[in-house]
């Protein structure tokens, strides 16, 4: 509610009264976190000059990863990385080449965390703004190898993206942007045939969204048996990722997702055999 512009000046202020406490000496770790909203709020910033703002969000962020290490936090380092890699890739500076190359600096490092087997929506969303970066940079080459995991990615996870639940959905709706720029990329590297797979690929991903729209029942004549299948595995990778989650908390360096894996791997071929 309220105005946008002013509610984010209000934030900022609101933060910097927070940095008088919480410091750099007696609270390191809230200092970080604290900087790291600095960042994200000067990077959505209306107000002001656009240009200076991002310089101050990444000011922001790399004061931040002064205490957000990747050895002593992980997590928030690779959160931190990501928002510095954004912020880079929106730099409309002179030396906007130089700062692009440092967005996908600070993305590759992102991965490093955010792998496919720990996190895979969050490796996801890195591996699609690496290929945004790679695409402004004019890179088609490594584009297309970060959109063509992020895509592979996106479509193991389909079923949780689109599993009914608002949030989810929304996200999926999201996705339509790394599969726009795939098929730009592929016209640029002259794979036409594989730009026309892609947009087949980016109609027939709604298909789950449509299967468990209550609406569209009626519409589809979806047979029980295969709506049923696909519930009861959206269960059982539910029940998975709660397990998986327990067992992070007791031991995070000793975790089997294979058998999460599996089922996401469950999940797309029975789709993909709904297709044909």
């Amino acid at each position: 509610m309220g105005d946008k512009a002013s509610n984010m000046e209000i934030a900022i202020a609101g933060y910097e009264v927070v940095l008088t406490v919480f410091t750099h000496d007696a609270f390191p770790q809230n200092w970080a976190g604290t900087q790291n909203n600095v960042g994200s709020a000067y990077s959505d910033r209306i107000l002001g000059d656009k240009a200076q703002n991002i310089e101050l969000a990444i000011a922001s962020y790399s004061a931040a990863l002064e205490v957000l290490t990747r050895q002593a936090f992980p997590q928030e380092w690779a959160i931190t990385q990501n928002n510095l890699g954004n912020a880079y890739s929106k730099t409309i500076l002179e030396e906007k080449a130089q700062n692009i190359e440092l967005a996908i600096a600070s993305y590759t490092a992102t991965l490093s965390v955010r792998t496919k087997d720990a996190f895979p929506q969050n490796h996801a969303e890195t591996l699609s703004n690496l290929g945004f970066a790679y695409q402004n940079a004019q890179r088609f080459s490594d584009a297309y190898t970060s959109f063509h995991s992020a895509i592979e990615t996106v479509e193991l996870l389909r079923a949780e993206i689109v599993s009914g639940d608002e949030s989810k959905r929304k996200q999926a709706q999201e996705w339509s942007n790394l599969y726009r720029s795939m098929v730009q990329v592929c016209l640029q590297l002259k794979k036409s045939s594989e730009a026309i797979e892609y947009i087949e690929r980016s109609k027939t991903r709604n298909l789950l969204e449509l299967l468990f729209s209550p609406d569209l029942y009626p519409k589809l004549a979806i047979p029980e048996e295969f709506k049923n299948q696909l519930q009861q595995l959206h269960q059982d990778i539910e029940e998975e990722k709660r397990r998986v989650e327990q067992a992070e908390k007791s031991n995070p360096h000793d975790i089997n997702r294979t058998q999460l894996n599996k089922l996401r791997l469950m999940v797309k071929f029975t789709s993909s055999r709904k297709r044909r």
